[in-house]
């Protein structure tokens, strides 16, 4: 019984996966980003909303960029 309880709590919880993909990193050591994805996800609905989005990175460095 607890554990039928726990199993139906854990397949209606929701999670977020989130991923970062940077572009390079600059001459001073940050990195610039390129593109985030995130999805909502749970065991029994599976992906219920997911997101993709290029982040415009700023002016860029080409010594950043070649190094």
């Amino acid at each position: 019984m607890v554990i039928d309880v726990f199993l139906a709590e854990v397949a209606n919880e929701v999670f977020y996966l989130i991923n970062f993909q940077t572009l390079c990193m600059t001459d001073d050591g940050h990195y610039l980003p390129a593109e985030i994805a995130v999805i909502e996800y749970s065991v029994r609905r599976g992906v219920s909303k997911k997101l993709h989005r290029f982040i415009e990175p700023g002016n860029l460095s080409f010594t950043g960029l070649l190094s």
